[in-house]
């Protein structure tokens, strides 16, 4: 007895098949890239979006502390001129007062150190009635 011939069978609708079956999966491939593209740039606005806002939020922040800031500025720079005017004013009669002070010292050395000119008053600041001359008419 012979074996049985062995006979090998070739479908040749197989690659036919094949390409269907792979057409299909890249279509359906195709259609959830497609959905996963759309996905993606859904989120990409909503997120490109959220970012905006939030840098228009910030530049809003920074514009209204900025505003504050120029504000309160102004108020103390106010406040530095009329002190300075106020420190000016002060030094200006401090220094009349130093000149009169000089002079008044001038004047007390003066009639100290003159025999002729005694004043009336003793070192207690009253009147010195030793140092008093009367004036004869």
């Amino acid at each position: 007895m012979h074996p049985a011939p062995v006979v090998e069978f070739t479908d040749l609708t197989a690659p036919y098949n094949e390409d269907r079956r792979r057409r299909r999966t890249q279509t359906k491939d195709k259609q959830a890239i497609s959905s996963m593209h759309m996905r993606r740039r859904a989120q990409n606005r909503a997120s490109q979006r959220a970012f905006r806002e939030r840098k228009e939020k910030h530049a809003q922040d920074l514009q209204r502390q900025l505003d504050e800031l120029e504000t309160r500025h102004k108020a103390l720079q106010g406040s530095y001129n009329e002190l300075g005017s106020t420190n000016k004013k002060l030094a200006d009669e401090l220094d009349v007062l130093r000149n009169r002070i000089s002079v008044a010292q001038a004047s007390h050395d003066l009639a100290e150190n003159s025999p002729s000119m005694k004043t009336p008053l003793g070192p207690d600041g009253e009147l010195d009635k030793k140092n008093v001359t009367e004036v004869e008419d």
